[in-house]
């Protein structure tokens, strides 16, 4: 405790810095150091370029060049003279995390996830100025340099319990990442308001997140603490985050420059990576499950990623109510596994099951793709999509009549429709019943 609330006081300490005009930027090469030199660091130089590469290989690196320029031009505004010589690069990953990350060899990973939440340039470039930071401070050589510390103060204490040490070690590594991002966030505010952009954002970068990532048996640092069940922390209280950034911006004057307009014209793309993404997950509950916790993470319900969000929820009802073996087996397995906690053999759940699971749920999937799809019929970007859909699940029910009025109400929006053929085809027969 005792720690925690010396770091919490250096790191309000160092806020004051924010306000001098003279205050000092610290230089990659101090205290001796030499970029690039460390046996760590010529290790995983390498390591990283690799995996980077592979990513490309896999095609999970957005390449939209003109998004990529508008991010570098960010990235060269907020960066200090003193880093001109350092290769930084920044990589797009296509992912439906929110989060962005700095190498030990400068390359800046930013998730279409995190674009995705943000937004204005201003916000982003919060979240770029804190990881700048990370890479001024050699962040990642530190954290190295603490698990290895760690391990020699530890590895002596032979009379203890294993799970012991791992727990005692995940702590003091907790304490440590939640300095370190203290350290970040102070600097990376510095930078920022260096740049001129507008102070009220800063903090709306880290309400926008959601929840952080925390140290478990999960993550990097799995050889370290493997076994541990409990997670620990690996930054601040986003609370004490926002806290700390709006008291600490609350005196400097309003730029009101945000680039609001540009940031939204060029990561408008973003929604249909997402959507790719989210269509990939396998079955249409893991689908449903993963726009649940994306939409949680929107504050605007307005914007046009929220709804389009929305209509996929009521597309990928629409898919489930269209095709009852399929759900109906979904719906079984995940009953089955909740009694007996392991996956049913191949030869459960046969056709009857599968309909009696199907016929159960029916219903409130319907209400559930109506309440969705309703709200959006008259939406001059989404009504079309979510009167076909409405039709189509008229359609599977044989309420031929209301399937007519959806069906013809999506053709009269005069909206390129990618299956109008398709549609027509199902209004003829519909006409004809």
């Amino acid at each position: 405790m005792i720690k925690r609330i010396c770091s919490t006081i250096l790191w309000l300490t160092s806020a004051v810095l924010v306000y001098s005009q003279e205050s000092h930027i610290p230089s990659l090469l101090e205290n001796g150091h030499q970029y690039g030199q460390t046996a760590f660091e010529k290790a995983y130089f390498p390591e990283i370029e690799k995996a980077f590469a592979e990513m490309d290989y896999n095609n999970q690196i957005l390449t939209d060049d003109t998004l990529v320029s508008f991010i570098n031009n960010i990235l060269e505004k907020v960066k200090p003279a003193g880093l001109d010589s350092f290769p930084i690069k920044i990589v797009i990953v296509k992912t439906l995390y929110c989060n962005a990350g700095m190498y030990i060899n400068g390359t800046m990973e930013i998730n279409t996830g995190l674009l995705s939440v943000m937004e204005n340039e201003a916000q982003l470039a919060m979240i770029i100025c804190h990881e700048l930071a990370h890479y001024i401070y050699r962040h990642g050589l530190l954290m190295f340099q603490e698990i290895e510390k760690l391990e020699k103060k530890y590895e002596k204490q032979v009379f203890r319990r294993q799970k012991a040490i791992q727990r005692d070690i995940a702590t003091e590594l907790s304490q440590y990442s939640i300095s370190i991002e203290q350290e970040a966030d102070s600097l990376g505010l510095l930078l920022y308001l260096k740049a001129g952009y507008s102070p009220a954002e800063a903090s709306k970068s880290i309400s926008n997140l959601p929840e952080r990532d925390t140290i478990s048996s999960t993550t990097f640092l799995e050889k370290i603490i493997f076994g541990i069940q409990r997670s620990l922390p690996t930054h601040p209280r986003d609370e004490d985050r926002i806290s700390f950034l709006q008291t600490h911006t609350s005196r400097v004057p309003e730029t009101n420059s945000t680039g609001k307009a540009e940031y939204q014209r060029l990561t408008i793309n973003i929604i249909q990576v997402q959507l790719e993404l989210l269509q990939r997950f396998g079955s249409n509950f893991d689908i449903l499950n993963v726009i649940d916790t994306l939409q949680l993470l929107i504050p605007d319900t307005l914007s046009l990623y929220y709804k389009t969000l929305t209509l996929l929820k009521g597309t990928t009802y629409q898919k489930m109510l269209a095709d009852p073996f399929t759900t109906g087996y979904y719906l079984f397995v995940a009953d089955y596994k909740k009694q007996n906690q392991k996956e049913p053999s191949i030869l459960e759940g046969g056709n009857k099951i599968r309909q009696q699971y199907f016929d159960a749920a029916g219903p409130f999937l319907e209400h559930a793709a109506f309440s969705v799809l309703l709200p959006l019929i008259n939406d001059p970007d989404m009504g079309h999509e979510a009167n076909k859909q409405l039709g189509l699940i008229c359609y599977h029910k044989k309420d031929y009549k209301q399937a007519r009025f959806y069906l013809n109400a999506c053709l009269a929006t005069g909206k390129k429709i990618a299956d109008a053929r398709y549609i027509n085809f199902i209004l003829n027969e519909v006409n004809n019943k």
